[in-house]
């Protein structure tokens, strides 16, 4: 909403004004009519800033520039992030690897990663449940206990 406010245009696969897939930046002022100094322009240097309060489930931040975001979705790289710290358990290889790996999917664009762990231990083994199995157990419930 902010970029189209200011004049530009997002493509369907989220480039502003077809030249960047960012919303925000800083450097980049290569590019005329897109990048400038108030948010009268489609790409910006203000950060947008969200304050969260942690819990003890939270385990790791991943910080990443868009070099890592063309190659990576964000829960392909929390998955492969956890796995490298279920591994290891250091961030600073956790990123390395996240970099290679982002490299080896052919990311064109220069790639920065930042991983920052909230425990001092290494993420718990995290249990996918099928949906199937999921409605069997709630029905296993309703059955049981009647509707």
């Amino acid at each position: 909403m902010r970029i189209e406010l200011a004049g530009g245009t997002v493509t369907s696969d989220g480039y502003v004004n077809g030249q960047v897939t960012v919303a925000r930046a800083i450097g980049d002022w290569h590019m005329p009519g897109v990048k400038g100094f108030n948010d009268t322009w489609p790409v910006i240097a203000e950060p947008e800033i969200r304050s969260l309060e942690l819990s003890e489930v939270d385990e790791f931040l991943l910080l990443g520039c868009d070099g890592l975001w063309d190659v990576f979705t964000s829960s392909a790289a929390v998955d492969f992030a956890r796995r490298q710290l279920r591994e290891h358990n250091y961030p600073e290889r956790c990123s390395k690897a996240l970099i290679e790996e982002a490299l080896k999917r052919n990311a064109q664009d220069n790639i920065t990663v930042i991983t920052l762990c909230f425990q001092a231990e290494a993420p718990p083994d995290v249990t996918v449940v099928e949906r199937s199995t999921i409605r069997k157990l709630i029905l296993k419930v309703i059955v049981a206990t009647g509707p």
